[in-house]
Order: C-alpha cells, then structure tokens, then sequence
C-alpha cells in the first residue's frame, strides 16, 4: 500500500523538543501562546483573516459541518478514514454514505465519487489518507463545485503537504 512519510528535518527536532518542554513546563498545552502563533501563521498562508485551532480534527470538521447549515442529507465519506471523518456527519444530523477507496491511494477518486452519487448526496468528505493527496484533486474540487457539492477536506494528515509545487491548504 503505497503511503506518504512525514519528513522532520533533523536540524528541526532540538527546537520541537524545546517547545514541547515548554509546553508541559507552562502548562500552556491548550490556548497557549503556540496556538495563538498557529492561527496567525495558517492565516497568512492561507490568506484568510481569521483561522481557529480546535481540540482536534474531529472537532474541526464538525465545526465547518456545522456552519454550513447543512440537515439531514448524505455526505460520503471513505471507508479507509479514522472515525472522526464519519463521526462529524452523524454529530451534524447528515448521513455517511461510507464508499469504498481507489486500491492503489486508499482514498476516494473522482470515478468512485461520481459511482455513488444520488439525489441525496449534498457534499463529499474527502481524506488525505496517511498524508496521500488524491491524484486527481483538481478534478474533485471542480466536479464539487460544478455540482454544488459541499466539500470538507480531511487534512489531519496533510498539512503542508505539496502538489504541483505548491501546499495544498493555499
């Protein structure tokens, strides 16, 4: 199964290590002053005014589900995702439509998601599995929007992961 490799440079590891000592020496594990720092900096990345770290990517994911006022439709989803990719779509009052993954990058594809649609389909979470960004993205992004599809990327896994030379959370 093919799988991306989280990479942290070796020169990186002493100052991480310093940080999380600080960290627990503080006490300033949650709404400390590196989640205040995280915020800013994903802001000027992403280009966005305003960004919100949450407890987790479960909690984030509920979150943007939940602002998108979205009730009672299905969203599908991957069978090869952590349980939070399809706890958030419960917890919002949606469906999981649960599909099975593309056998080479274990994750959702634009044939598959076209292969599952139906009247009841109103948005698609789509999983970085391991990291891995689907070959065809693009495609999915533009098939979404084409189709008004609300479309929720699971990047737990993925953050500040590149494609085409550029992140993919631009």
């Amino acid at each position: 199964i093919y799988r991306a490799k989280p990479h942290i440079p070796e020169d990186s590891k002493e100052w991480i290590l310093e940080k999380y000592q600080e960290i627990l020496d503080t006490g300033g594990l949650i709404q400390g002053k590196y989640v205040k720092q995280f915020e800013d900096e994903v802001c000027q990345r992403v280009g966005v005014k305003n960004a919100v770290a949450t407890t987790s990517c479960g909690t984030g994911l509920e979150t943007v589900l939940i602002s998108s006022g979205i009730n009672n439709k299905q969203f599908i989803v991957p069978t090869q995702t952590f349980a939070a990719s399809v706890n958030c779509i419960i917890r919002t009052g949606n469906v999981p439509l649960i599909v099975d993954v593309d056998s080479k990058t274990q994750c959702l594809s634009l044939d598959i998601i076209k292969d599952n649609m139906n009247e009841n389909v109103e948005g698609v979470v789509l999983v970085h599995m391991s990291g891995l960004i689907p070959p065809d993205i693009l495609e999915i992004e533009q098939f979404c929007f084409d189709n008004n599809l609300f479309l929720v990327v699971d990047e737990a896994h993925s953050y500040g992961s590149q494609m085409y030379n550029q992140y993919r959370d631009e």
